[in-house]
Parts: C-alpha cells; structure tokens; sequence
C-alpha cells in the first residue's frame, strides 16, 4: 500500500483567479500527471474535478543539486464550480528564486483574441502590443495565436505545451 503523503495547505476553496495567483508566486514547476476524477472538493451533485500533481522544474533548484528536487504540488480543480485547492509537499533544494519568463496577461491574451478575430498577422499584433508597458515576445504572441485558430478548429481552446489551462486535460500529438 503506497504511504500518505502528508500534503500542506496553500489555497483552500478558491475561485480561478486566486488558485492563478498563488500558482504564479511559486517556482517553476511542470505538470506530471493531470487526471478528472469524482470531485471531493464539492459536496453538491455528482460531478468531476481535474486532479494534478506537480513537480519542481526550477532552474535554481537543479543547479544547486544533483538530486532531483523533493518539493511536490498538488492542484484540484472542480470543473463545475472553477474552484481550486492548492497543496504542497517537502521543500525546494534552494531558496533562489527562478528567473520569471515573461508570459501574456489575460487582457492582452482577450486583445490578441480580438485582433486575431479580425485575421491580423502576429507580427502586426506584437506591434499593436508594443505601446504597453511590458511588450510581449513575438513567440508568446505566436503561441496565442495558434491556441485561437486551434479553438476555432477543434471548438476548444488548446493550450501550448507545458501550459495547459487548469479545467483542460493534455493532449499529445505525435509527428
């Protein structure tokens, strides 16, 4: 029988918005298994939630040891509700943090949207982007892009890889 894992609290029964804040302060991390399963966060009609394990991908933590890092994560999701647990297990190898890649914000993610509805070209984007504070790269704004026109063909949004949505399983292609 595999032992318990004595999981820390982070976030308890929050909405989206907070679950996305907590997950943003954390250190890098990747997604190791991303399941649904019948929801235990909700006491309601049955209904399924997304159950995630994380694990540390953190620059910091992979150069100051050898060893993989021990510091696990565990995200819940219920997909009716769009409330979220946030759980944490061990600690990282380090206390460095790891340097932030630049991402897109949800407004300028609805913009590009908005943009690639009028079949703007990502270049022309970027530069309608430029006047903000933080200009995104033209490989992020690319990546935005192509989850929009992938929506428009599949009827959902697919997520880049390695930055799946939190009510959205994987999907893997194969070449």
């Amino acid at each position: 029988m595999p032992r318990r894992v004595p999981w820390r609290d982070l976030a308890l029964d929050g909405d989206t918005a907070d679950a996305d804040v907590v997950l943003r302060q954390l250190k890098s991390f990747d997604i190791s298994k991303s399941n649904t399963m019948t929801c235990t966060l909700c006491q309601e009609s049955e209904h399924k939630m997304r159950y995630r394990l994380l694990e540390c991908s953190s620059e910091a933590c992979s150069e100051f040891s050898t060893a993989k890092c021990a510091w696990r994560g565990k995200l819940l999701t219920c997909l009716s509700t769009k409330h979220a647990s946030i759980y944490d297990y061990d600690h990282h190898c380090t206390s460095a943090a790891s340097p932030k890649k630049k991402t897109l914000t949800a407004t300028q993610k609805d913009f590009c949207r908005e943009m690639a509805d009028h079949h703007l070209r990502p270049m022309r984007i970027r530069h309608a982007l430029s006047g903000s504070s933080a200009p995104a790269s033209l490989t992020h704004i690319r990546s935005a892009i192509c989850e929009i026109l992938l929506s428009d063909v599949f009827g959902e949004p697919q997520p880049p890889e390695g930055a799946e949505g939190m009510d959205t399983s994987a999907r893997i292609l194969w070449n």
